[in-house]
């Protein structure tokens, strides 16, 4: 799959879920700020998992004022796990409408790249793999249930 047809996914999605190590694509990518900005503003839901590091801080910072958001949106939107569990070879992952019978779960590397650079879809056992894992990731740290 290549990261446009990804851009059109995310851009039907009512639901986001992002794993991500560094926020590139929403803070750094002109193209997925754009998307981003018309969904927040179109009720789309954003849930993230990013490491707590310095660069993700400042990154959120710039999402923050990015998407005009204030601190109460942002720690309902964003969980920040302790960098010793965080593995610096992940790629950034978003699952798509997480809570519909047929989510679709994708990696991209998470940094510069093209809009038609391949991804990696995963199938759809994989997906739902994904979104159970989010989800008991999600509760064991924010303590709530998505």
């Amino acid at each position: 799959m290549k990261l446009n047809e990804v851009h059109q996914i995310e851009k039907a999605s009512d639901e986001v879920w992002v794993v991500s190590p560094n926020l590139h694509f929403d803070v750094n990518d002109k193209q997925w700020q754009k998307l981003v900005k018309s969904n927040l503003a179109e009720n789309t839901s954003y849930k993230y998992i990013v490491p707590n590091n310095e660069e993700v801080r400042a990154n959120v910072e710039k999402y923050k004022k990015k998407y005009k958001l204030n601190e109460a949106k942002i720690a309902e939107m964003f969980l920040f796990l302790p960098s010793s569990e965080w593995s610096p070879f992940l790629n950034e992952c978003a699952i798509y409408n997480p809570k519909k019978r047929k989510p679709v779960a994708c990696a991209a590397p998470h940094g510069d790249c093209s809009s038609d650079e391949e991804v990696i879809r995963f199938n759809d056992a994989h997906s739902k793999e994904q979104v159970t894992n989010f989800k008991n990731v999600w509760k064991r740290y924010k303590r709530q249930t998505l």
